[in-house]
């Protein structure tokens, strides 16, 4: 009974630390504009939620000339990033649509839950990496785990620029 107090106890305190440093003025944005990485891994991720393929001439539409490689029309950044954030960006299309337009409510559902993925593939990695060192035999703390990848600049990418890939390859 004291451990699961103690479990819930530091899950409300790691809650906390959380929304203390999130960063909310990037999350309500009503668009995420050309030409930058951020746009390219959210392309990519709107593209496969949206469209179910790869297929970027409805996503690029105005901006075909300022991104396209070679003959193909299409972002310059990696795909892993906006297909591990497909998902995410599929269920703020949902709420978008039961909620409304954008001039309606001020809020893009589609974006605000595509940079919640960069928090669930976050704590997953904490989890795994927290796993597999028990699995491997060393004792360690959950607390060393929070100061081992706070050490590295993750954080900043975490906390910050949500769309980059580097919480994404933490996971993988």
């Amino acid at each position: 009974m004291l451990r699961n107090k103690n479990k819930f106890f530091i899950i409300l305190v790691l809650f906390f630390v959380i929304l203390l440093f999130t960063k909310i003025d990037f999350r309500l944005k009503t668009d995420i504009t050309c030409c930058s990485d951020d746009f390219d891994y959210f392309i990519h991720a709107e593209t496969i939620a949206e469209d179910f393929d790869f297929d970027y001439a409805n996503q690029l539409q105005g901006v075909e000339k300022a991104r396209h490689n070679k003959v193909k029309i299409a972002p310059f950044g990696f795909l892993g990033s906006g297909l591990l954030a497909a998902p995410f960006l599929l269920i703020g299309n949902i709420f978008d649509n039961i909620f409304g337009e954008i001039s309606q409510n001020h809020v893009n559902f589609k974006i605000l839950f595509y940079s919640f993925s960069s928090y669930f593939y976050f704590l997953a990695s904490l989890y795994f990496l927290y796993k597999s060192i028990l699995y491997l035999g060393f004792n360690i703390t959950t607390s060393k785990i929070l100061l081992y990848i706070s050490g590295s600049g993750v954080i900043y990418y975490f906390f910050e620029r949500y769309s980059m890939t580097h919480v994404y390859e933490v996971f993988a």
